[in-house]
């Protein structure tokens, strides 16, 4: 393609309506016999950009508007479609073009398919969210296309490059606007479907923005081999668990990855040269001994990387609530307060168990309550808790046998759990079987409950 004339040059800004026409006819008077040089003064003033510029002398008479958002220049490519830098001719506000290429959206179906999937995002505005404006089609170019805000430049995985691994605090932080974010679009039955280092961004005020919702994903040669990586890994996830690609697990489960990458510094995905269902499968989980000043957030990762389907965090709003349960906890350990720590409390005499129900939760407990030792067994190795409260006055001799396998299973999983046992006077003799160590103690009746708790503090 040759050089256009400095006549076909104005004719293609005043079609697509990349400049003011006076302007435009100034610096074509002033070089006449020079495309060239007329059209690098209107880059020199601000009129065009480069980019529209190369295009312009090039002689492309296309590419310039996508309905009301003009072009401005070009940021990216992926297999999917080209994304631009543009704006909106009636607002000036700045915006994102994604234009998806013609040969993935030539059939109505899959072009029916992208809407239902961008629909619940359309229109909505959150501020944890790459915003959606509007799907389109502008028939000169014969493409649709996605206009969005402007996203942060900075990516999650830059982040942790250039700054290094972050604080348990800031992990936590990050998963609370995460969970938020997720929670608020499921409720507008949207998934995100493609959380990866890349669509986690961070903005220059230090919070997050989740980019790459649905769209990526909706394509169908996205399931093939040529998919981007993150889709890979996705499809790898959905064939091991056997749920559906769609589903809001398989979001936590890769939100997790992050988490980890965040704690570690590496990606624990990243095994070169290994295909997706090797790495997803052979992934080691985070340790306890990696955060051995934060073991829930550790186990909040372990949960929501789990391969096992039971064991993961069934939604993005229980995720949320143990987040803030573990935030809470971690302020309570930098006070002195009690809040948010967890209590499995084992009494059988109802009267009792509401009594320490509603006088721990005014204390800032999070408090279960069961007669039956094999509860507090089933939830420690499902989600462990902080302390238990054992009443073997109450619950008799065997109740011990709880108590030894409960310090046994804390100390295969090296976390921490306090125990207090609560004993009748003729039980005094266990007090020497059980002495006292850092994180057991006994008390002999009577005793109050407030009592209990001073002496639960006593272990902190």
């Amino acid at each position: 393609m040759g050089t256009a004339s400095v006549h076909d040059i104005a004719r293609t800004i005043a079609k697509f309506q990349l400049a003011n026409p006076n302007v435009v006819q100034e610096a074509m008077a002033k070089y006449p016999d020079n495309p060239g040089k007329a059209v690098n003064l209107l880059v020199k003033n601000a009129i065009l950009t480069p980019w529209q510029a190369s295009r312009l002398i090039a002689g492309d008479h296309q590419g310039y508007r996508f309905g009301k958002y003009c072009v401005k220049d070009r940021l990216g490519a992926t297999p999917i479609a080209r994304i631009y830098l543009s704006h909106d001719i009636d607002s000036g506000e700045p915006t994102r073009i994604i234009a998806f290429r013609r040969r993935h959206t030539i059939d109505a179906r899959q072009v029916e398919k992208l809407r239902n999937a961008l629909e619940p995002f359309l229109g909505w505005k959150h501020p944890h969210v790459v915003n959606m404006i509007t799907l389109g089609y502008e028939p000169q170019e014969g493409q649709h296309y996605l206009a969005t805000e402007i996203p942060p430049k900075t990516t999650f995985s830059e982040h942790i490059k250039t700054h290094g691994t972050l604080a348990p605090e800031e992990v936590l932080h990050t998963l609370e606007l995460v969970a938020q974010t997720m929670a608020a679009a499921l409720a507008r039955k949207g998934v995100h479907g493609n959380i990866s280092p890349e669509s986690l961004l961070l903005t220059s005020e230090g919070s997050i923005k989740l980019d790459e919702w649905a769209w990526p994903t909706c394509f169908d040669h996205t399931l093939g081999a040529e998919a981007p990586d993150c889709h890979r890994l996705y499809n790898a996830l959905s064939e091991s668990t056997k749920i559906p690609l769609g589903d809001v697990r398989n979001d936590i489960f890769f939100l997790g990855c992050l988490m980890h990458q965040a704690v570690i510094g590496v990606d624990p995905l990243a095994i070169p040269g290994s295909p997706p269902s090797d790495r997803v499968e052979s992934m080691i989980p985070i340790g306890n001994e990696t955060l051995p000043g934060s073991p829930r957030l550790a186990r909040i990762i372990q949960s929501m990387t789990s391969k096992a389907i039971d064991k993961r965090f069934p939604s993005p709003v229980t995720l949320l609530d143990e987040v803030k349960q573990a935030q809470r906890a971690q302020n309570a350990r930098s006070s002195g307060d009690v809040a948010g720590t967890t209590v499995f409390v084992l009494e059988n005499e109802l009267e009792l168990q509401n009594v320490i129900r509603e006088r721990f939760r005014e204390y800032g407990y999070r408090v279960f309550i069961a007669a039956d030792p094999a509860r507090a067994l089933e939830r420690y190795g499902s989600t462990p808790f902080d302390a238990a409260v054992i009443d073997v006055g109450h619950l008799g001799v065997e109740v011990l046998d709880a108590v030894d396998q409960l310090r046994a299973a804390a100390g295969r999983a090296d976390q921490r759990l306090r125990i207090v046992l609560l004993l009748d006077r003729n039980q005094s003799h266990i007090s020497r079987e059980y002495p006292n160590e850092p994180d057991l103690t006994t008390l002999i009746r009577p005793f109050s409950v407030g009592r209990i708790h001073r002496t639960l503090q006593g272990l902190n």
